[in-house]
């Protein structure tokens, strides 16, 4: 069973350091399940096919990205993020944001750099990096009926 079969009851789990890291302890179903959570839905720029159903991984080595069958279409799902061009493995990067997003857990430079394996100065790097985007506002706006139970809006 792979990671993408399992990824709605991982949701609903409370995972633990240990448990993460034995789920997310590889990078190559990491970046598959990311590709899918990314393009899930979408199409293929030239043929205009399903991504999710039509591109197929990369076979080079270390490669990060994945073909399209049909128009040989070349895309990757790590282009476009702060983790683009990074040495550190897929699954290394997930356990930075799950490290970073985990209240439980201690996320400083140092605690990083000893539980992932990289130098302070990287660890320090990344974790601002990711910690900019957990605190990014979200603009979305509410639309429809909207219903409050007990509320007060304005000055008071």
């Amino acid at each position: 069973m792979s990671l993408i079969d399992e990824y709605p009851s991982l949701l609903s789990k409370n995972v633990g350091d240990f448990e993460f890291m034995r789920i997310f302890r590889d990078g190559d179903e990491c970046l598959n399940l990311y590709f899918h959570l990314k393009f899930e839905g979408r199409k293929c720029v030239k043929c205009s096919r399903l991504v999710t159903e039509n591109y197929s991984r990369i076979k080079a080595r270390n490669a990060k990205g994945f073909r399209c069958k049909s128009c040989h279409t070349v895309i990757y799902p790590l282009a476009d993020t702060i983790f683009r061009g990074s040495p550190l493995g897929v699954n290394t990067l997930f356990l930075l944001i799950y490290s970073l997003s985990n209240p439980t857990s201690s996320t400083s430079a140092v605690s990083l750099e000893h539980k992932v394996g990289v130098t302070r100065k990287h660890a320090h790097r990344i974790s601002m990096s990711i910690r900019k985007l957990l605190l990014r506002p979200i603009t979305a706006k509410m639309s429809g009926s909207i219903e409050i139970d007990e509320c007060f809006l304005g000055k008071g």
